[in-house]
């Protein structure tokens, strides 16, 4: 059950925080891929060129060297980023999916309390009219349901 309340708490928290954002990165998401290219390419030349956090580079033909890579660094980078944007698509799109499955089932559920609160509600009016009419339950509630009778709103 707790497992359970963390997803649906989870859901609800993607749902307003992601799903509710999408405008921010549909507005954004051109900028936010330039820079995490660029930045992407230097980190991947950086690790593809052998240099050390203490040794960056530090003579001009280590530069030479890296500037050499730094297409093959952006290019795995940016198929990396791509396919990691469809990952990320793909999982933006189930969670969605999984999140409308969910508020479909609260909705089937709060119509199924409704409608037990009605039968019962019903079942508690054709009881109370067959203490002052006598008549028969199953007259009574065909009366009820041919009145299109329903139960008082509490406030």
């Amino acid at each position: 059950m707790l497992g359970m309340i963390t997803l649906r708490q989870f859901l609800r928290w993607l749902r307003r925080h992601v799903f509710n954002g999408l405008g921010w990165w549909e507005k954004h998401w051109l900028r936010i891929h330039l820079a995490s290219t660029a930045i992407g390419g230097v980190v991947l030349t950086f690790f593809l060129s052998g240099a050390s956090i203490s040794d960056v580079w530090d003579t001009a033909s280590e530069f030479k060297a890296a500037a050499a890579i730094a297409p093959i660094g952006v290019l795995i980078y940016t198929a990396f980023a791509a396919l990691l944007e469809a990952g990320v698509m793909a999982m933006v799109l189930a969670l969605a999916f999984a999140g409308k499955l969910i508020d479909e089932f609260y909705e089937r559920e709060r119509r199924r309390k409704e409608r037990e609160e009605f039968l019962i509600a019903l079942g508690v009016e054709a009881e109370r009219r067959r203490n002052e009419t006598g008549g028969s339950l199953e007259e009574i509630v065909a009366q009820l349901v041919a009145e299109d009778w329903r139960p008082a709103q509490s406030e």
